[in-house]
């Protein structure tokens, strides 16, 4: 938007020379995935043997999950690996198709550190970060959906990925996994093969699954927009609104009418008059009252969420 500031010089590096942050906002932004295929400027680099050499001073379970995918299933090995060395989830990674997962590589790196810190204040939330380093041939996590915008980095190796359009749009909490037979009924909008330097940009909400081709897998994950809406801020507003205007205005302490129950809510919308109201007055009539008290009802309620919203 006009009011949005047009420089972020951060972003721009990851999204590279094919888009610039303007069109980034206007046209994909919350609204569709991407697929950047030019060489990034980013600072910094993280390989297979980066990765390598920092499991040993790791925990499985905190620092890093093992995940498996096979036969439709998801399965994740952190309880059966807690006292397992680096060496045999090595073997588990090689032997077995199991993809591991690093919970902050920032952590690890000063350089990747100082991007995720620089994307927070061009963004003004959090961003969150997840290494992904998967085996040739295999799958780590089933078909779902995140509950974050998901910036995905392609380090080293090559793979699949598979878009597919939302069953809710901007959603507030992530997907279960989709089975197979939901995954087939869903429309496919990108089948692309993500390599070296790639980025594939997904907005809160797309299902996706990835797999490896030949060759084994190394991407980052940088995410933003967790729980960072309108309706996030409302929820935190509303509750500390109510608490003040409560103790200052008289009106919203007075009693609610008298019998509303008797003609508000749905259960008035088949048209007949209460029970409350029913005289020798014919039905039209009755309809007419019903109808008068239920404008008074909304206007004043009406006037209420105006004085909460100044409070707001």
């Amino acid at each position: 938007s006009a009011q949005e500031p047009c420089d972020y010089p951060t972003l721009q590096k990851i999204l590279g020379k094919d888009m610039s942050t303007s069109k980034f906002f206007m046209e994909y932004a919350e609204k569709q995935p991407l697929h950047c295929t030019k060489p990034r400027s980013l600072d910094w680099s993280i390989a297979p043997a980066t990765l390598r050499s920092w499991l040993p001073k790791l925990q499985v379970g905190r620092d890093y999950n093992v995940t498996q995918y096979t036969h439709g299933t998801r399965k994740t090995l952190d309880d059966s690996l807690k006292d397992a060395s680096p060496e045999d989830v090595l073997h588990k990674f090689t032997n077995d198709a199991c993809t591991i997962r690093l919970l902050g590589p920032h952590l690890q790196d000063e350089a990747l550190r100082s991007t995720i810190a620089h994307l927070e204040a061009e963004f003004s939330c959090m961003v969150g970060c997840n290494a992904y380093w998967t085996p040739p041939a295999a799958q780590g996590f089933a078909p779902h959906a995140d509950d974050v915008d998901a910036y995905c980095l392609q380090m080293a190796g090559t793979k699949r990925w598979k878009v597919y359009k939302p069953v809710v749009e901007l959603p507030r909490t992530s997907s279960p996994d989709y089975t197979r037979e939901q995954i087939n009924d869903m429309i496919c909008v990108l089948d692309i093969v993500l390599e070296p330097g790639h980025l594939l940009y997904m907005p809160r909400g797309w299902i996706h699954e990835a797999v490896t081709t030949n060759q084994e897998s190394l991407h980052i994950t940088l995410s933003t927009h967790q729980q960072w809406a309108w309706i996030d801020l409302l929820e935190q507003t509303l509750p500390a609104a109510l608490e003040t205007a409560a103790t200052e205005v008289v009106e919203l302490r007075q009693a609610l009418p008298r019998n509303f129950q008797d003609y508000m809510g749905t259960v008035q919308d088949e048209g007949k008059a209460p029970d409350c109201l029913k005289t020798d007055t014919d039905e039209d009539e009755l309809r007419k009252q019903v109808q008068r008290l239920q404008d008074s009802f909304k206007q004043n309620a009406k006037a209420h969420l105006e004085t909460i919203k100044e409070y707001a």
